[in-house]
């Protein structure tokens, strides 16, 4: 598939604002991302049974509030006008600016279908105890019109969704910062799960339908939608987030395709 001189199936390196503009509307079946949320600790988290967390906050850095808002404004207003009459958006988005972000994207026509809650089994220790364990993301669902929803079955379908962070080979490290016992540092602070992505992708999508992450980070939209035979545009502006996600693609394996989709076979360029 190709939309003009703009190839799918890759993750591409840039900002997203520049290169969505550069698409033609209405063509995005599902957009899942996991923007920046404004509220990293900026100190790295360094344990004694698990793998340093090197924060790396550069992406999550903004001048004020209202920062960060006008930023929020921007993408959200620009991937709206690129998905279709009929198609999703699931965002991963801070619980303190939840409303900010339902409000604007009421604001460009979309409709609040819900929220979802992440609930990770194994978060990250309080370091500081004065408050409670992080250990829910919140995820805004919204639609525009009457998209696809694949209802997986009552059991599968709650909106409390309950997995571990990433963990062991699936987590991937960073191949320069090392932890101070002298292993490979966590790649990306806020790396999301597979099988969540998977998840989500099943249930709003269908076979070779278009998905979109503006802010793909490590490349787990694109590795989801390959596994689950979905075209993918996955943006990145960070140059070590493309590179490790690229390799990660290239290392995925693939199940027999079934409906043609000449994008994800083996002999394709990624």
């Amino acid at each position: 598939m190709e939309t003009e001189n703009f190839k799918v199936n890759k993750i591409i390196q840039g900002d997203c604002l520049k290169i969505l503009s550069g698409l033609p509307n209405e063509i995005i079946d599902l957009v899942i991302t996991d923007p920046p949320f404004n509220v990293m600790n900026k100190e790295d988290l360094k344990f004694t049974h698990r793998t340093d967390i090197i924060q790396g906050v550069e992406f999550d850095q903004f001048s004020s509030y209202e920062d960060y808002l006008r930023f929020t404004e921007r993408w959200v207003k620009i991937i709206v006008e690129k998905m279709k009459h009929n198609s999703s958006m699931y965002v991963f988005f801070a619980v303190q600016y939840i409303t900010d972000l339902m409000n604007i994207c009421l604001n460009h026509g979309l409709k609040y279908k819900g929220i979802l809650i992440w609930h990770k089994t194994n978060p990250a220790p309080k370091i500081r105890k004065s408050g409670y364990v992080s250990s829910t993301e919140s995820i805004l669902f919204m639609v525009k019109g009457k998209p696809t929803f694949n209802f997986l079955g009552q059991n599968k379908m709650h909106n409390l969704i309950e997995t571990p962070i990433c963990m062991g080979n699936e987590r991937l490290k960073d191949m320069i910062k090392k932890t101070k016992n002298g292993k490979n540092a966590t790649l990306h602070p806020t790396q999301k799960p597979l099988e969540l992505y998977k998840h989500l992708i099943s249930v709003s999508s269908n076979e070779i339908d278009l998905v979109c992450d503006p802010f793909v980070g490590t490349g787990t939209a694109n590795v989801a939608c390959r596994l689950l035979n979905r075209f993918c545009i996955g943006i990145e502006l960070n140059d070590n987030y493309v590179q490790h996600a690229i390799k990660r693609l290239k290392r995925t394996k693939l199940k027999t395709q079934k409906t043609g989709i000449k994008g994800w076979s083996q002999n394709s360029s990624i």
